[in-house]
């Protein structure tokens, strides 16, 4: 019962802090969320709370504010999921992005179906897709491999050719889909990052300009290993109308990236 208090009340100030970040008062949190509470319990659970590394207090007499471990593990929780998004729409993702000073990158793949392989026996393999062709060099194996994923999109066609290794295949795939620029909305968080360190920002629009390296990063949270400490980065395939692709957000561990989600997201 107790761990159980404990966990709802770590949850109800982060919840409190990504709204208004500030430091959070055991009274505060009591006359708004939790009114069952006593003052007197909430309290020990704040002293737990900093005992284990999930808050901290500035002041002996301050409210308390979530520690980056307990904000990583809160969004792990509530925007792991890796299921593709629905968006609602280029002028959603802008605002919500503004609203909530996360930027946000997104790549969209015209879709474009997978529709017959021709063969020029010995000579060439010519994929046909609905908005254009790939040339091959002519290999029987390919073309029985290709062969089971004619019907596919091209999006998910290359996620099949990478996670295959055929090398000739996903360059030319690439090659195919180069001209689909990146769209970035909202920079400052990025600036934000940026200051101060010039090596950390050199090697992540390097990593941008690769776009091979940011189509094949996997959906899912990023933390010190992409972006630095205290930041928070996420990758989702997205769907926009007829399109497919990818978009990357990143901010401050205290952006309310759930908030961001439900504003762009198309519901079902």
């Amino acid at each position: 019962m107790g761990s159980g208090k404990k966990e709802i009340i770590l949850e109800t100030i982060i919840i409190e802090y990504l709204s208004n970040p500030s430091p959070v008062g055991s009274e505060q949190l009591r006359a708004k969320y939790l009114t069952t509470y006593s003052s007197s319990t909430i309290r020990k659970y704040f002293k737990e709370l900093i005992d284990e590394g999930l808050l901290m207090q500035y002041h002996a007499s301050g409210g308390r504010v979530p520690t980056g471990r307990a904000l990583r593990s809160y969004w792990q929780k509530k925007i792991g999921d890796l299921t593709p998004l629905s968006l609602k729409g280029i002028d959603e993702i802008k605002e919500g992005a503004r609203s909530f000073g996360i930027s946000t990158i997104i790549r969209l793949l015209p879709s474009s179906k997978f529709k017959e392989i021709v063969e020029v026996p010995g000579r060439y393999l010519i994929l046909v897709f609905e908005r254009g062709e790939i040339l091959l060099h002519y290999d029987p194996m390919v073309r029985d491999f290709l062969r089971e994923f004619i019907g596919l999109d091209i999006w998910d066609l290359r996620k099949v050719v990478a996670k295959a290794a055929i090398s000739e295949v996903l360059g030319k795939i690439d090659s195919f889909l180069g001209s689909e620029e990146y769209r970035l909305f909202i920079r400052d968080a990025l600036v934000d990052m940026a200051r101060g360190r010039e090596g950390w920002f050199s090697e992540f629009i390097e990593r941008l300009l690769q776009r091979k390296q940011m189509d094949d990063l996997k959906p899912g949270l990023y933390f010190e290993r992409l972006v630095p400490d205290g930041y928070m980065g996420f990758k989702r395939d997205i769907r926009l109308g007829k399109e497919g692709g990818w978009l990357f957000c990143v901010g401050d561990l205290a952006a309310n990236f759930g908030g961001f989600i439900e504003a762009i997201q198309l519901k079902e």
